[in-house]
């Protein structure tokens, strides 16, 4: 094989490669703002129908997860905190709420 022919996967076989960036939110958020750093914190809607779009590390493991009612998430994790999507700041991602 010359030196500069590198073989990648096997030829002929299509590959599919999912990426779940919605987890991604809400480390941004604590990279942007570095008061909510090491504290549980939830990307989405606070009011009484809000939806979770994102978790961080420290609010799931609380058990609070992407598409959780926001009232079930807060019960969970009482000190929760709640930021508004900035979509314009999610790499590939426009609003969809």
């Amino acid at each position: 094989m010359p030196d500069e022919a590198v073989l990648v996967g096997t030829p002929g076989v299509r590959k599919i490669i999912h990426i779940d960036m919605d987890a991604f939110y809400a480390p941004v958020e604590q990279l942007d703002n570095p008061d909510l750093r090491g504290k549980p914190v939830a990307v989405g809607g606070s009011q009484k129908y809000g939806v979770v779009a994102a978790a961080s590390s420290e609010a799931r493991k609380f058990g609070v997860r992407a598409a959780m009612p926001s009232i079930t998430a807060q019960r969970q994790s009482p000190d929760l905190i709640f930021v508004k999507p900035r979509f314009d700041v999610y790499p590939g991602r426009e609003p969809s709420m």
